[in-house]
């Protein structure tokens, strides 16, 4: 009888397994990258499918090609009854708040300026970085969203 259970178990796990998997699905369409300018770091975004209706947003950051950080979750824990009850708005049921934010838009821009302070080591200083936006909504409500920016500097 013993043997009749292990076999269930074992059927059992390998039919959960790949749901599993499937439940943790990258969303290609959402993965970002953003580089240094002289392409020593490179910062990467992108959410990942939890179940039919969740997502939960994923970043890895790389200096020349090797983790500095591996696959870490990117969330903002707020309790927001209060605010969204003040707006009139239904609560959010989400155990994040981060999850169900649909990416909504992305924006790159660069800058290389030199700035002058008024006191310190050097007579001029370079800013030389890439940023990235990315803006998000909630998928049930049009109002509420979410601005993330990410900058990464050159090493110069």
């Amino acid at each position: 009888m013993n043997v009749n259970r292990m076999k269930k178990r074992i059927l059992l796990l390998l039919l959960v397994i790949p749901a599993l998997i499937k439940a943790q699905d990258v969303m290609t369409e959402t993965r970002q990258e953003l580089t240094s300018p002289d392409g020593a770091y490179r910062f990467t975004f992108y959410q990942r499918a939890v179940g039919e209706d969740n997502a939960q947003m994923y970043y890895t950051l790389t200096y020349k090609n090797r983790p500095v950080i591996e696959e870490s979750k990117l969330g903002v824990l707020i309790e927001n009854q209060l605010f969204e009850s003040a707006l009139g708005i239904p609560n959010d049921t989400c155990h994040f708040w981060c999850e169900n934010l649909k990416l909504t838009e992305t924006e790159h821009q660069k800058t290389d300026e030199i700035w002058k302070p008024v006191y310190g080591e050097r007579a001029e200083v370079r800013d030389c970085y890439n940023e990235m936006t990315l803006k998000f909504k909630k998928e049930k409500e049009k109002v509420i969203g979410m601005v993330v920016m990410i900058s990464v500097r050159t090493t110069l």
